[in-house]
């Protein structure tokens, strides 16, 4: 169909859906939580949380890294959309045939007086999340990211929507809530299925690479992907772990709410990466090929974080003491979640700044270098946080989480064919300059300058790497 072998994956677009989708999610989201806490006794609104948390955890190894594979491969066999998709539905069905009793299994023994339902829906939400995944990662490799965006929006709006009617309705029962929940994720993947089905089933026929592997070379190929599902939820768990157990419980709960805003602020780098998978594996064996989109990818992203780092600052500041209470705003507990957010950008800038060889080596022939470049990441994060949170605290956390980006930005360069490419000057010029913005205006907030001049030396500093080298910026259009 002419339509469809039209669209094709697009960075910038993509990005734009997907980004947007997840910020709506997240809006959605925080409102859904704020809906709990004021439906549900902490107790109940405590349980109901980790409930969720635990089977997402027990049930990650469903995933495979298979829709990985899916939007990495299908680029380059279209025809074989549909059944790469559905193998994958199989395994996945298998894997999850295996896991649900066994966390059925564990759960009723770790919680043997909360009620079935409550469990029993607790443990199928991120089951059936999962079973989304491979038509969205379909969608997103047949150019439809904007539908994958629909799913995401979907789910979150049925969710959020059945718990305000649940509060409306006087309605205090958790497993009610958990119903909800699963009732959106059951939606969203209904709709995913219908989407997924509809396009894929165009390109039925349509002659290209071969891809579609037996269960056994599937999961063989997935399994670095897999291996990162469980390094990944080391990443920002861990500080706060550590500052519970070596610190306070009250730096805990500071460094998670700046890390909150973090992580909305991480949509973005993930969004992009989520895009411009697709876009690398069609061109997987095309080198000057996948040259030329890391320079567009580094184009796009040199625009984008000075931006990001003074929208978000300006955001965050206004944002937090709307959101929190006073505490977390004040610096009565020694540092203020502005104060560690503003910091975190750094590492938020080393993020964006990883994106094009970040999916670069994701995409590559040897996806086993992508395993051990989040493995770099993640050991380095670690050594960081043993050593700086005894000693620095809270403040140590940061420090931790910056390291990691920091080492995800090297390792993905140094792993990478692409490298540096002749940016070798900007990407330093960049770095130095967006962790002295932080600093500077971070010096401000603590009175060791002048707070105005801070501001403005800071901006100066995350515009500078963009004015100093503005020609390398310009996005070329070529071959979109």
């Amino acid at each position: 169909m002419a339509e469809g072998e039209e669209r094709r994956p697009q960075l910038l677009r993509d990005s734009v859906w997907l980004t947007a989708a997840d910020l709506i999610s997240i809006f959605a989201g925080l409102l859904g939580q704020v809906i709990l806490t004021h439906a549900l006794l902490s107790e109940e609104y405590g349980l109901f949380v980790v409930l969720i948390d635990a089977f997402a955890l027990m049930f990650m190894l469903i995933d495979a890294g298979l829709p990985t594979i899916i939007t990495r491969d299908i680029p380059r066999a279209r025809g074989q959309a549909r059944d790469l998709v559905h193998r994958t539905l199989r395994i996945q069905a298998v894997l999850a045939a295996i896991f649900l009793p066994i966390g059925l299994f564990s759960g009723f023994l770790i919680w043997p007086n909360i009620p079935v339902l409550l469990l029993i829906c607790c443990s199928l939400i991120p089951i059936f999340h999962i079973f989304t995944y491979a038509h969205r990662s379909a969608l997103r490799a047949l150019g439809e990211a904007r539908q994958e965006a629909v799913v995401k929006v979907l789910e979150r709006l049925v969710v959020t929507s059945g718990y305000a009617i649940l509060l409306w309705n006087g309605v205090s029962n958790p497993t009610w809530y958990a119903l909800s929940f699963l009732s959106g994720v059951i939606i969203s993947l209904g709709y995913a299925v219908w989407k997924g089905e509809k396009t894929t089933r165009l390109y039925n026929g349509e002659e290209g690479e071969d891809v579609l592997l037996d269960a056994k070379q599937l999961l063989l190929s997935a399994l670095p992907f897999a291996v990162t599902l469980g390094i990944l939820p080391l990443l920002g768990r861990m500080e706060k772990v550590m500052l519970a157990s070596w610190d306070t419980y009250s730096s805990a709960a500071l460094f998670h709410v700046a890390y909150l805003a973090y992580l909305a602020g991480l949509t973005v780098p993930q969004a992009m990466r989520s895009a411009f998978l697709p876009i690398l594996g069609d061109s997987r064996k095309e080198s000057q090929i996948t040259l030329s989109e890391v320079r567009k990818a580094r184009n796009l992203v040199n625009l984008m974080v000075p931006i990001g780092m003074i929208g978000g600052a300006i955001v965050v500041y206004f944002l937090f003491p709307l959101a929190f209470p006073e505490q977390y705003n004040d610096g009565s507990m020694g540092r203020t979640a502005f104060e560690l957010f503003l910091l975190m950008l750094a590492g938020w800038a080393a993020t964006m700044l990883a994106v094009p060889t970040y999916v670069e080596v994701c995409a590559g022939k040897r996806p086993w270098l992508f395993t051990r470049m989040l493995g770099e990441a993640a050991v380095i994060a670690v050594i960081v946080a043993i050593f700086a949170i005894p000693a620095w605290g809270v403040m140590g956390a940061v420090a931790s989480s910056i390291s990691a980006a920091i080492a995800l930005l090297f390792s993905s360069i140094h792993h990478s064919n692409t490298g540096f490419d002749g940016n070798q000057s900007y990407m330093i010029v960049s770095i130095v300059c967006f962790s002295a913005a932080v600093l500077a205006v971070w010096l401000g907030l603590n009175n060791a300058v002048s707070a105005p001049a801070s501001i403005v030396v800071g901006i100066i500093l995350c515009l500078a790497p963009w004015m100093l080298m503005k020609p390398e910026f310009k996005i070329s259009s070529e071959g979109e």
